[in-house]
């Protein structure tokens, strides 16, 4: 169902981030602009501009005659993304400790079991959209609502590069599900040192795996569990 809030552009802009996440649209793949309206059955001048939104977001770049491709950010691009993210996230974690209702940690909580729900059953195109609410739903009972709009932009090519990256080579997401319902247990706590700690491992343990996956383009999953296995 499409977000009355938004426009168009906006939520067509919103599927397409989501099929880069998940794998639907592959990382450096050129957008070809009458194959997405086909596919999102909406005028070229929709997709001109939702295609301008995910440029803003440093999602796609448009090349002067040789059209528009899906952004594949270095390590180091990562790596400062995920540092400025963790500075945003910590601040938001710990006055969320301070200023959450029980109906934040409800909703929180209840965002963290679905996220949960739809990984287990292998929605991932799901598991992306939940896991993005969840933060942002942090920064909302942080009583710094204003800066959830700055969020979301900035974390937009961090958080569909890292889907992307572990949907494609098939790797074990489950520490990002234990990671959200860590962090609902230190915002309940209350205590805003815990909230830190909480955030900051969960943030630089998604950074250190992303680059390490990066750094071997043969890793997989697989591999991993089957590891695991014996």
């Amino acid at each position: 169902m499409t977000d009355l809030r938004r426009t168009m552009p906006e939520f067509v802009a919103d599927k397409i981030a989501e099929l880069i996440a998940t794998n639907g649209i592959e990382l450096q793949s050129r957008l070809l602009e009458r194959n997405l309206m086909e596919e999102f059955g909406v005028s070229q001048t929709v997709i001109r501009e939702a295609l301008l939104h995910l440029e803003a977001k440093g999602l796609v770049t448009t090349k002067p005659r040789r059209g528009t491709y899906v952004n594949n950010p270095s390590s180091d691009e990562i790596y400062m993304l995920f540092e400025v993210r963790k500075i945003m996230d910590v601040f938001a974690a710990r006055n969320a400790a301070f200023h959450h209702t029980a109906d934040d940690i409800c909703e929180l909580r209840k965002l963290s079991s679905e996220a949960e729900k739809a990984y287990a059953a292998g929605d991932y195109m799901l598991f992306f959209r939940i896991s993005r609410k969840f933060h942002i739903r942090i920064y909302e009972c942080s009583g710094f609502s204003c800066l959830t709009r700055i969020y979301d932009d900035m974390t937009t090519l961090t958080d569909i590069f890292h889907h992307n990256l572990h949907v494609s080579r098939d790797i074990d997401l489950n520490d990002d599900v234990k990671g959200h319902a860590q962090i609902c247990d230190a915002i309940e706590s209350g205590d805003p040192e815990l909230c830190e700690r909480i955030v900051v491992h969960h943030i630089e343990m998604i950074r250190s795996k992303d680059l390490e996956i990066m750094a071997d383009p043969h890793s997989s999953g697989r591999e991993d569990r089957n590891e695991k296995l014996e």
